[in-house]
């Protein structure tokens, strides 16, 4: 039952399916059955209310003995390095498979490199791997209304079991078939793309910068080139959070620099690039910090690693604290579930409260309510010197209070 795992079951029991939510951690499970949700989802109340008492959830694995579709959804752990924790994924399909029905499909929706699905098979025989494209904030309607669904099976020409082919066919979109390892490689090769767009935005944005250009000018004309088009990811960040596509970029590096140990791994690049990203808001901090009083304090505004979730994953704001953490008096975020990493800082229930308190102000989620922030009137007739690092471009820069000094990225 993980974030996963809890989108798709009820996601699936608004469908109309009987559907049982497993999993071996009784303290969560009887949250889920309190209605507690371990994450915020635009959309979740509203599709368990469509289920209408279709769904439950229990610890007890051997209820998946009822189930002709078993889905395992844990979200793959990761090192430092987002190096892929594989053991965990094939000791939970190898639990599943030993209290399931001989008959049962086993699909995995995990996020694992090609081969995985198919070494599952010595656990159980009916094995499929489904791609999954959900994004945080936006979780329930992709999963309810997919673009296509993309399913690896052993052999693509022969038909998909009847009680799998009933939940397929009950979304009203493509469906592609394809082996194992084709469906596997598609989910890595969706967020690559995904990856390159960031980073290509980030590249050029920072280059625009040197050279004069504006680059939200440059966006809209960007936009109407059917080959980017509107939905491109064309707005200047901080590099690529999350964990899910770094995840999948390293496990392109690896499977790279297997096949090919001699040359160099231009997904290891993308890597670099992406954390050299984040060392720009690491630097801007620390020059502010120089020219400041030895005892100058900095407000994080947003935990999260993107707006509209509360995953703090990879997020800038858990490197800025590390890094800075003597100099950090607090933060704010309006949905994010604080991690152990920020118990020794102050958490406050207003971004107003934050900035009040700050000498910098860093913005490291881009939360709408941060472009609506009245900074004339949080900052009054403070005479003391305030700067906003903005590298999402939330603020207005217009302001008369002489004593407020924003930092953007975009050029």
């Amino acid at each position: 039952m993980s974030h996963l795992g809890i989108v798709s079951a009820i996601s699936l029991a608004s469908k109309g399916f009987d559907v049982i939510g497993v999993d071996t951690d009784p303290n969560l499970i009887e949250k889920l059955n309190l209605r507690i949700w371990p994450f915020s989802e635009p959309e979740i109340d509203a599709t368990f209310k469509m289920a209408n008492n279709r769904i439950q959830f229990s610890s007890d694995v051997t209820r998946l003995k009822q189930s002709e579709v078993i889905f395992i959804s844990m979200d793959v752990p990761t090192d430092d390095l987002s190096n892929s924790n594989l053991e965990i994924i094939e000791d939970i399909v190898e639990v599943a498979s030993k209290n399931i029905s001989i008959n049962a499909q086993l699909v995995i929706l995990c996020q694992v490199p090609p081969g995985f699905t198919r070494k599952m098979k010595k656990y159980h025989a009916n094995v499929s791997y489904q791609v999954e494209t959900l994004v945080f904030g936006e979780a329930f309607s992709r999963s309810l209304n997919p673009e296509r669904i993309i399913i690896g099976i052993e052999d693509e020409t022969l038909e998909i079991g009847s009680a799998y082919s009933s939940i397929l066919k009950s979304f009203d979109c493509p469906i592609f078939c394809m082996n194992y390892e084709s469906a596997e490689f598609t989910k890595i090769s969706i967020n690559t793309y995904l990856a390159t767009s960031i980073i290509t935005t980030n590249s050029l944005n920072a280059l625009g910068r040197e050279v004069g250009a504006k680059w939200n000018e440059i966006v809209p004309a960007l936009q109407l080139d059917r080959r980017i088009g509107k939905y491109a990811y064309l707005k200047p960040g901080l590099g690529i959070s999350g964990g899910n596509i770094e995840r999948d970029l390293k496990t392109l590096d690896n499977l790279a620099k297997f096949y090919n140990p001699d040359e160099e791994s231009i997904f290891e690049s993308f890597l670099h690039i992406s954390q050299e990203q984040k060392k720009w808001i690491l630097d801007v901090i620390c020059q502010e910090l120089k020219n400041r009083r030895s005892d100058a304090k900095v407000g994080i505004l947003g935990i999260a690693y993107k707006e509209n979730t509360n995953s703090t994953k990879n997020s800038v704001a858990l490197i800025i604290a590390k890094k800075f953490a003597e100099s950090i008096i607090g933060a704010y975020d309006p949905m994010a579930l604080f991690p152990f990493e920020l118990d020794k800082i102050k958490i406050y229930k207003t971004p107003q409260e934050c900035i009040s308190l700050s000498d910098i102000v860093v913005i490291a989620t881009p939360w709408a309510e941060f472009s609506k922030l009245d900074l004339e009137t949080i900052l009054g007739k403070r005479k003391e010197l305030i700067t906003f690092i903005d590298p999402y471009n939330m603020l207005n820069s217009n302001y008369s209070n002489t004593n407020l000094k924003i930092i953007n990225l975009a050029c």
